[in-house]
């Protein structure tokens, strides 16, 4: 047997070479079996992985699909057919800003058409309604209302106080609501005196804040016009507080609003003032009553409807009396 030799290469490496870059490790059967159909998804080399992280900045979080499933839900309640007018939070400013600005400048426009009185009568009933409330500014919002319509009645107006009552939907709940209307040539006018004040919200944005300037503090209108109002200041409502985080309550949706003017309706008018009529005179002829004991005459003069008493001794009428009294007594001695 021969002896290993002591003089070894130059070359010779006496490192041990590891054994994984030698071989490939060993597979099962049954490993290597269960991986063919599911090789995309157990098993990842390097070169797969650059295309996975792309595909995870194209895909949405799962916060941004709930917000997506949670605004599916809110809008399908809606009536209303809404198109890409609303800004869409959910991935993350997606829009450009000079598109929002510019969707921002179109609504307002229109609201300002809107808001407009649409014909000669709505601005004469606008005008006296300004003026009554500017006189009792300072009165509690019930009291102006009463005000407004017991005055418009006294200008010839048609107006009644309106209280309007809307059951609950599944979507908001119910309430009732107050406010003036007018009936004038076969068209009813609706009149608010603190029209502003219901689309107000917290922590509204700036734009929000340009939108509910343009409102009026009084409005007057048709119902039709009055509807297009609320469909544009509520969604401009959702999107202001979406933006700063907060919730949306089901009595800022449209629906909700709407129904404050839209529902049922029952009309309570002032009552009207009974007169209190004095009870009527009785108007005596020329008669003489004479009393046995005091002798005393009541005449009545037919131009007049005041008794006149005869027989008090006067001292503008002293031979008058005198007279009276010398002819009751002829008659007694007859």
């Amino acid at each position: 047997m021969p002896f290993p030799l002591k003089i070894q290469p130059v070359d010779f490496s006496s490192s041990p070479v590891g054994p994984a870059f030698l071989k490939p490790a060993v597979k099962s059967r049954f490993k290597r079996l269960f991986e063919r159909p599911f090789g995309n998804v157990l098993r990842i080399t390097g070169p797969e992985k650059p295309v996975m992280d792309d595909w995870d900045e194209l895909e949405p979080s799962s916060a941004c699909l709930t917000n997506m499933v949670k605004n599916f839900i809110e809008d399908s309640g809606e009536k209303q057919h809404k198109c890409c007018q609303g800004k869409c939070y959910c991935f993350n400013n997606s829009d450009s800003d000079d598109e929002f600005d510019s969707r921002h400048t179109y609504v307002c426009q229109v609201l300002k058409k809107l808001v407009m009185c649409s014909s000669v009568s709505e601005r004469n009933l606008l005008a006296d309604s300004a003026n009554i409330v500017s006189k009792f500014s300072k009165c509690k919002i019930d009291e102006i209302r009463k005000t407004v319509t017991d005055d418009l009645l006294a200008l010839g107006y048609d107006a009644s106080i309106c209280k309007s009552r809307w059951e609950r939907a599944p979507t908001y709940p119910a309430g009732e609501y107050d406010y003036v209307d007018v009936i004038k040539q076969d068209e009813r006018l609706i009149v608010d005196i603190d029209f502003r004040a219901e689309f107000t919200i917290a922590r509204s944005t700036k734009k929000y804040n340009a939108i509910l300037q343009i409102l009026p503090h009084i409005f007057v209108g048709k119902a039709d016009r009055l509807q297009k109002i609320v469909y544009i200041v509520s969604d401009a409502a959702k999107q202001s507080l979406k933006k700063n985080g907060m919730p949306f309550p089901p009595w800022r949706r449209a629906d909700y609003v709407k129904s404050k003017w839209l529902s049922p309706y029952t009309r309570t008018g002032p009552a009207p003032q009974q007169s209190v009529t004095p009870p009527p005179l009785t108007i005596m002829d020329s008669t003489d009553l004479t009393s046995d004991n005091q002798n005393v005459v009541i005449q009545t003069n037919e131009t007049t409807t005041s008794p006149v008493i005869a027989g008090v001794e006067s001292p503008a009428s002293s031979d008058h009396s005198d007279t009276v009294f010398n002819l009751s007594e002829e008659e007694e001695a007859k």
